[in-house]
């Protein structure tokens, strides 16, 4: 299995179809739009492939103080995201992290797919941290499904409102959420997995432009 952000429009066709097996349609985003998500910001999404097969993704990427005001204010359906409101890093900027999705093929959740997306992200990050450098103060997500709420509770996030379109959105207990620390990864549960195969080395592409 291989993290990559190689990727093509076609693989974003196959992430839409893996997301269809969990949320609803009103919660899924064009697979085109989240192609421009990646065109705009490149670290909007690590992916997991098996022999080419997309096997699971994630989309973690920095948003503007407007947009996280209205997800916490619970009127915001994260389905509308548009390319535009990804905010592009710049030299001693603080970030607000989005967790906008995450799926993993269901024949794979033995599998430590999640586990090693969100490593490659808190990887990611760290270096960008250290090198731009900027600074990460929270990171929020907006669950809809059991399984998005066991991942961010095993993240260290917290419940914090409902939406008015039958989600619940998530803020960390503490800003240290975002420390690289193995302890800090999630157990592989219902749509996160568990067991230890390798993974071949990761693919990151770490320019944003």
């Amino acid at each position: 299995m291989t993290i990559t952000q190689q990727l093509t429009p076609e693989d974003f066709q196959a992430m839409a179809k893996l997301e269809q097996q969990y949320y609803p349609a009103d919660y899924i985003t064009p697979p085109e739009e989240c192609y421009r998500w990646y065109l705009r910001f490149a670290p909007s999404v690590f992916c997991a492939k098996d022999e080419g097969k997309v096997v699971g993704f994630l989309n973690l990427f920095p948003i503007d103080q407007t947009m996280r005001d209205a997800l916490l204010d619970g009127i915001y359906n994260d389905a509308d995201f548009q390319a535009k409101d990804i905010v592009l890093p710049q030299p001693n900027q603080t970030l607000h992290l989005f967790l906008s999705c995450a799926a993993v093929d269901p024949a794979y959740r033995n599998r430590p797919v999640m586990e090693a997306l969100l490593q490659a992200y808190f990887l990611y990050y760290q270096e960008l941290m250290q090198t731009l450098p900027c600074q990460v103060e929270d990171v929020l997500c907006d669950t809809v499904t059991p399984e998005g709420a066991h991942l961010a509770r095993r993240l260290g996030l917290s419940p914090f409102v409902s939406s008015n379109h039958q989600s619940q959105v998530f803020l960390p207990l503490a800003p240290a959420f975002f420390l690289p620390s193995n302890k800090n990864l999630p157990d592989e549960r219902p749509n996160d997995k568990k067991n230890k195969p390798q993974t071949k080395q990761k693919t990151y592409l770490l320019s944003h432009s």
